[in-house]
């Protein structure tokens, strides 16, 4: 079983390649380099960046958003409970246990259509379409 994608292993030749080349420039320093003077460091070093990066931090935010929407359900239906029963009298335990079964049996449905539409169609479009369909709910 192959555990990379061909694209992870394109990359990763990719990488390996730059390293080779970044070796020999190294190499070829020192051997024009004085016999007393010690080489120097390659000049390509930066300092690793402090904190997570913007996108990253954006990436997390905006993935997040699904996990809202599923707790706003859950909130919205615990809200609603108590106009629901003076409406309609009070719930038993069975409708009680149906109306919120309900709301994760919809979690559940619409994770699993929203992700063969996002197979399909592409993950933006229905990441878009989805927090629109919640904006507007």
């Amino acid at each position: 079983i192959e555990l990379t994608s061909p694209k992870s292993a394109a990359l990763a030749e990719h990488r390996m390649g730059l390293q080779a080349m970044e070796d020999a420039a190294v190499d070829a320093e020192v051997a024009k380099a004085p016999a007393s003077k010690a080489p120097s460091a390659p000049s390509s070093t930066k300092a690793p960046a402090a904190g997570p990066a913007p996108q990253t931090v954006a990436a997390v935010l905006l993935s997040s958003l699904g996990l809202v929407s599923d707790i706003y359900d859950f909130g919205i239906i615990n809200l609603v409970r108590p106009n629901l029963e003076e409406e309609y009298g009070s719930l038993t335990s069975l409708e009680d246990g149906l109306l919120t079964g309900a709301s994760l049996a919809g979690a559940m449905v619409g994770q699993i259509v929203m992700g063969a539409f996002a197979d399909y169609f592409g993950r933006r479009l229905v990441f878009i379409s989805t927090a629109s369909l919640v904006g507007l709910s």
